[in-house]
């Protein structure tokens, strides 16, 4: 029988025939990268073998059926790029999923917190939509929810959507989370970012395009942290000199942000990449020994070219 389809790149057009139910054995679907169009087929709940589907990148349109959470067996589902609109169904009985990726459609209203409860759950995706909120459907599930203190999900990408008001406190249960992106939301000052400490493990974190108006002080037990984007945040005042000891920070953007003045010096040695563009940062440029892309246009800096750049600029002409 049938298991494995790939149709990934083949320039298919027109809507999923209804003769897909017929595959009752079929383990593996890869519609990726194609033209198809249309709605889902309700057919599609009959595929119960199904293990991994990959419907992204197509012009599929209307609503993600509530037969869906039938594929209890399916540990891959991704729909990214696409026009769908419309809820996320509850997803309560589909166990063994690993990857869910909605993003860039046109989902919206509340995304289900029950979601955060699936035992397999690795990496959720649901950027680039209209979701406004969440919504606890099983408020008895959640209770069970709270006492998994080892929770697989590392990846959660809830990024351009319209999320407003402070963090949901599942949140803090998700303590394997690895990346968190929260950006282009209407996340406030009530954000309330102290409940993030909990997330050792957290390596990137992009809170930008928000308005949190102040420098979050949390972050400087954030060990573990490789990337932090907090640009576009309207925080004023001083960059606190804490922020240079992180230990493994390698990307840093306080872009587009009113920050006039930064503690130095500057001697983290793991810092690659910072972007300080379009603050008010005044006086002397501070001392940077290890960075290799560095942005302070449009601040009101007055100062030389300290000698350290310099040398660096000599030897990336050099080795370029």
């Amino acid at each position: 029988m049938l298991s494995i389809i790939m149709l990934e790149r083949c320039n298919f057009t027109g809507p999923i025939p209804d003769t897909i139910a017929s595959l009752k054995q079929l383990v593996h679907l890869d519609m990726s990268y194609n033209s198809f169009s249309g709605s889902i087929p309700n057919s599609m709940a009959s595929l119960t073998q199904l293990v991994y589907l990959d419907m992204s990148y197509n012009r599929f349109s209307g609503s993600i059926p509530n037969s869906m959470a039938n594929l209890i067996r399916l540990g891959y589902l991704s729909m990214s790029v696409n026009n769908f609109s419309g809820s996320i169904p509850i997803f309560s009985m589909t166990k063994n999923l690993d990857t869910l990726d909605l993003s860039q459609n046109s989902l919206n209203g509340q995304i289900p917190i029950s979601l955060f409860s699936l035992p397999s759950l690795r990496s959720v995706r649901l950027s680039k939509n209209q979701f406004s909120g969440f919504n606890n459907q099983f408020p008895g599930q959640m209770k069970e929810f709270s006492n998994i203190s080892s929770h697989l999900l590392e990846d959660l990408s809830l990024d351009n959507n319209n999320l407003e008001g402070p963090i949901p406190i599942f949140i803090l249960e998700l303590q394997g989370l690895k990346s968190l992106s929260l950006s282009s939301n209407h996340f406030n000052s009530s954000l309330e970012l102290g409940v993030i400490q909990q997330l050792k493990n957290l390596v990137h974190l992009d809170l930008s395009h928000n308005k949190l108006k102040t420098f979050p002080d949390f972050l400087r037990n954030q060990s573990n942290l490789g990337s932090l984007d907090l640009s576009d945040n309207q925080i004023s005042g001083e960059i606190p000199n804490w922020v240079w000891k992180l230990p493994n920070l390698s990307d840093l953007d306080l872009s587009y942000n009113f920050l006039v003045t930064l503690e130095g010096p500057i001697l983290n040695l793991s810092l690659k990449n910072l972007n300080l563009r379009s603050n008010q940062l005044q006086g002397q440029l501070p001392m940077i020994s290890s960075v290799q892309y560095l942005d302070f246009s449009s601040n009101d800096f007055h100062s030389s070219i300290p000698a350290s750049i310099e040398m660096n600029v000599v030897e990336d002409e050099i080795w370029s």
